[in-house]
């Protein structure tokens, strides 16, 4: 099945650092994953978390004037040689952490989905692959605030990203 690209010029970033893009590890993310893979077996059984890498990147971003809550792609080679990882999901700042803790783990889960049976692999947004979400949470499952949380958490939410630079703001 042939993967859809985006083309640069229909995605916007907005207040992405001058000095190029700043990332850090999202430890958030890799915990619901971790706990996501073990409730959900049949959906997510075939990932390996350690191939898996989880980053939070620190903008904005919008692809066609939708907000873009995270994303997952495949390393390709040469990179993949060099990696751990075959796989990264991508959280954008600001965006996933406005989300109430329940929707944060659906985008978790929705992004899991991605990654392919099959080493390297994406999947797309195919109907198939994604009936569980609609079936499940409903068509606007992104937008249920009251939803009932997935996994437990013992942290409710991912610190924002520090406005200075320096990784993510610790509160006293």
């Amino acid at each position: 099945m042939p993967r859809r690209r985006v083309r640069a010029e229909d995605v916007e970033l907005d207040e992405v650092e001058q000095d190029g893009d700043e990332y850090v590890e999202d430890d958030f993310s890799q915990e619901v994953s971790e706990k996501l893979v073990v409730k959900y077996p049949g959906n997510l059984g075939h990932i390996n978390l350690e191939q898996v890498g989880f980053v939070r990147k620190r903008c904005k971003r919008k692809t066609k004037g939708k907000i873009v809550y995270a994303n997952c792609r495949a390393v390709k080679q040469p990179v993949r040689m060099f990696a751990r990882c075959a796989w990264i999901i991508t959280t954008m700042g600001e965006n996933f952490t406005s989300l109430s803790l329940p929707v944060k783990q659906r985008v978790v889960y929705h992004e899991l989905l991605h990654i392919a049976r099959e080493e390297g692999g994406v999947n797309d947004h195919d109907v198939q692959d994604f009936s569980f979400c609609v079936n499940e949470w409903g068509v606007n499952w992104g937008n249920d605030n009251e939803a009932e949380l997935l996994v437990p958490m013992e942290d409710e939410t991912p610190a924002p990203i520090d406005e200075g630079g320096d990784g993510f703001i610790r509160e006293d």
